[in-house]
């Protein structure tokens, strides 16, 4: 939609913004999406469309097909050269077509496939005054509790190993510079601003990025996402561990390498076999779900917050079998709770 439109219908919203939503671009093709969010026919429709995008637009289709491998996108993202590039993302509003002119402006610290860029759309002269912890804080602080008059810093981080889309900016034409809301006079000047502070801005970012300034991973189960990878002997030990009957899950004396294994190896007796934790064990299991479920900075769905989701749906017009559905999640909510031994109400 973005930079070649035709072929392809794209809806509207009610108030009249671009819908990427799946079940929108389905009807508005006359693609068959029955039970749409049901997994499966999610799949089918989104093959489907992806197959009407390369009859409509092969160029197009193939150009984004090969952006799979990272070495194809690391030219575009030359931080010497530092040229702008069209980006697509969710990340950017949907008014824009979730696309923004960007220029690469540094390496993420702790990833080698991380690339921090600026949106043009936006004037860089508060990046350029700030010192990197005011940068940081900004950037990390949710919007509603940024200060008066302070807007987040138009950073995005690509990360090019995950099929990020990127096209060459030469690819804007007027007519999608027009769409997309880009005055590429403008986005000039921010260009040449942010080239002008050269290294002193590349050393800038990085110094916000190695701090993160919101809390470390603390918990094994998170850190599967941003911990580091287990070595090979690791690995070999899991396979053993997965490998071994419940009985003999209990008895188990592993040398790990890694320091969140241990932790690892009792959620999942806990979590499977719960027969297999001795008494002192299955108290230790307990208090923990008591505390993920009730904790209010919990990142995960607490009972507070299930509650007032539960709440919300029944706000909606149901049917009789919705309704007995909502009445049985209920229910085992509720049973949960008093095998914790929580009073249901909290």
């Amino acid at each position: 939609r973005a930079l070649r439109p035709e072929g392809i219908e794209w809806p509207n919203r009610e108030d009249g913004q671009p819908s990427f939503r799946l079940e929108a671009l389905t009807a508005a093709n006359g693609i068959e999406h029955q039970g749409a969010h049901d997994a499966l026919v999610d799949v089918y429709a989104t093959i489907a469309l992806a197959k009407l995008i390369k009859d409509r637009q092969p160029k197009l289709y193939d150009y984004i097909y090969q952006l799979r491998r990272k070495q194809q996108l690391a030219p575009l993202l030359n931080l010497h050269q530092a040229d702008p590039v069209l980006h697509t993302s969710r990340m950017y509003p949907s008014e824009y077509c979730n696309t923004a002119l960007v220029v690469p402006l540094a390496k993420e610290p702790n990833n080698n496939n991380g690339v921090i860029v600026y949106d043009l759309r936006h004037d860089p002269s508060a990046l350029l005054e700030q010192d990197a912890d005011t940068i940081r804080q900004w950037l990390f602080t949710p919007t509603k509790d940024l200060p008066e008059g302070v807007s987040r810093p138009a950073i995005k981080t690509v990360h090019i190993n995950k099929c990020p889309v990127i096209v060459p900016a030469a690819t804007l034409d007027d007519a999608a510079a027009e769409r997309l809301q880009i005055d590429r006079e403008l986005s000039h000047k921010h260009l040449q601003l942010l080239r002008e502070a050269g290294e002193s801005l590349q050393q800038k970012l990085q110094k916000v990025f190695s701090q993160k300034s919101f809390d470390e991973i603390d918990d094994v189960d998170a850190s599967l996402y941003g911990g580091g990878f287990f070595d090979d002997s690791d690995k070999n030990k899991m396979t053993l561990i997965r490998e071994a009957a419940p009985d003999q899950l209990g008895t188990l004396s592993i040398p790990f390498n890694d320091s969140r294994l241990p932790e690892m190896l009792f959620r999942y007796r806990a979590r499977n076999w719960p027969e297999s934790l001795n008494e002192s064990e299955a108290e230790q299991w307990q208090q923990f779900c008591r505390t993920k479920l009730t904790a209010t900075a919990s990142p995960g769905l607490t009972f507070e917050k299930f509650n007032a989701a539960l709440a919300e749906c029944r706000q909606q017009e149901l049917t009789a079998a919705q309704q007995q559905t909502l009445d049985d999640l209920q229910r085992y909510v509720t049973e949960q709770q008093i095998a914790l031994g929580m009073n249901s109400s909290n």
